[in-house]
C-alpha cells in the first residue's frame, strides 16, 4: 500500500470519529443552506477537515493538542494557501463561542460551479 493509499485509508476511518467541535460546525453548515461539504478530505500530504469545493475553502478547527506544534500547523496552512485554496483556522472554543459569526463567514465565500470544477482540478493535480 502506497503513502496516498494509507492517506486515503487513516481519512476514511478519521471521519467515523469527528470531535465534538467537527460535528457542531459540521451541523450548521449544513442546516444553513445547500452546501455540499467534504469531510476528511486528502490534498497531497494533508487529511483536512472539511472542504467545500464550490468556495474553494478547507477549514480546520484546531484542539488544544493540535496547537502543540504550530509550525507544523503553518506550513500546511502556507502550503494550501500557494496551491490556491482559501484556508480558515478556527480553535475549538471559536466554535462555541462564535458559531453563527463562523458559519456566515463561510456562506460569504462566492459558490459557483466553475469555482468547484477548479478545485477538484487543483486537487487531482497534487495527488
Amino acid at each position: 500500500m502506497n503513502k496516498a493509499e494509507k492517506l486515503q485509508l487513516y481519512a476514511k476511518e478519521l471521519r467515523q470519529k469527528p470531535s465534538l467541535s467537527q460535528t457542531i460546525l459540521f451541523e450548521a453548515l449544513h442546516n444553513s443552506g445547500r452546501i455540499r461539504i467534504r469531510r476528511r478530505l486528502v490534498i497531497g500530504n494533508y487529511i483536512l477537515q472539511f472542504a467545500i469545493p464550490s468556495r474553494n475553502v478547507l477549514i480546520e478547527i484546531d484542539s488544544p493538542k493540535s496547537l502543540e506544534n504550530p509550525m507544523r500547523l503553518y506550513k500546511r496552512e502556507a502550503w494550501l494557501q500557494a496551491e490556491g485554496f482559501i484556508f480558515l483556522r478556527f480553535k475549538d472554543e471559536d466554535i462555541s463561542n462564535q458559531l453563527n459569526e463562523i458559519v456566515k463567514l463561510i456562506n460569504s465565500f462566492e459558490e459557483s460551479e466553475e469555482i468547484r470544477k477548479q478545485f477538484w482540478r487543483r486537487v487531482r493535480d497534487l495527488r
